[in-house]
């Protein structure tokens, strides 16, 4: 199967990626992400090609939360739905603080679903940050599927489709200067992404600054970032196991510690009378901005 997203989406438009995959290749399984904005412009016949994103840096309303829940029922095919958490963190967030985040977000869509049939019937993607501390990024990514597992327990879905984890590189590691070094850089991301257990993998290009800066896209800068990819999870064999580091006394320490941390934070949210995400949203992206000056 072929999922769409990243420069192709950027290059072509989503809408215009699914032409194309119709033209080209009718019978091919593929999956193209589109906003949760575009919920409200998506034909019944179209959502099984489609992955409905809610982007927790861009934000999202109550009304895109009901409309989505809606289609939910009246979609002819199960529906994926996503939760990034990923572009919080390219703004300066923490990686902890943006879990925090992404799972105080899945409670509040949750919550918000009129009946459990609905829930039962919807897979979901969850896209997290990854660092260049491989540690750091390995307790991270096992944290998140021990957190996202404990929530689902609370809601009774004990049923739900697997869970997956999308594991996407912060290009705030990566410099400007020497570029080519950034391939070290993004290595390391997806090292411990895949030593982590992510179930996908997304690397950033190792020129990302430059693009930003004005320069071209090259088919190299994309054709790298992929085989750094495809090396880590097919050719390494690091992908067969799960949970590849199981047992390793500083692994475990380290993401019983990020559990701790970021469980405490959604109980203490969850005690405000008055929390939503976009409060949360606003506050993380305010605090954010040192530390992307710092960086």
């Amino acid at each position: 199967s072929v999922e769409w997203s990243g420069w192709e989406s950027l290059l072509l438009g989503s809408k215009s990626l699914k032409r194309v995959m119709d033209l080209v290749s009718p019978s091919l399984p593929y999956r193209v992400r589109l906003p949760i904005e575009e919920v409200h412009s998506t034909k019944l016949q179209e959502t099984d090609s489609f992955e409905f994103t809610f982007d927790l840096e861009k934000g999202y309303s109550k009304v895109d939360v009901i409309q989505i829940w809606s289609l939910v029922e009246r979609s002819p095919v199960p529906l994926r739905l996503s939760v990034d958490a990923s572009s919080l963190c390219e703004k300066g967030v923490s990686a902890v603080r943006g879990l925090s985040a992404l799972l105080l977000s899945w409670i509040e869509i949750l919550e918000n679903c009129p009946n459990e049939k609905r829930l039962q019937s919807v897979s979901w993607t969850f896209e997290i940050s990854l660092g260049e501390r491989v540690l750091e990024t390995i307790s991270l990514c096992r944290a998140t599927r021990g957190l996202l597992n404990r929530v689902r327990q609370s809601f009774g879905l004990s049923v739900l489709p697997q869970l997956e984890i999308r594991g996407k590189g912060n290009p705030l590691d990566l410099t400007w200067r020497d570029p080519e070094t950034n391939l070290v850089r993004c290595t390391y991301q997806g090292l411990g992404g895949v030593l982590g257990g992510v179930d996908r993998l997304c690397l950033p290009l190792y020129s990302h600054w430059n693009l930003r800066g004005g320069k071209p896209l090259t088919l190299q800068a994309v054709r790298w970032s992929r085989n750094i990819g495809l090396l880590l999870f097919r050719e390494s064999l690091l992908a067969l196991e799960r949970d590849p580091l199981r047992g390793a006394g500083s692994i475990e320490a380290g993401t019983q510690e990020v559990v701790e941390r970021v469980w405490a934070e959604v109980l203490n949210q969850k005690s405000h009378g008055d929390w939503s995400t976009s409060s949360l949203r606003e506050d993380l992206l305010a605090h954010a901005e040192k530390n992307l000056r710092e960086i």
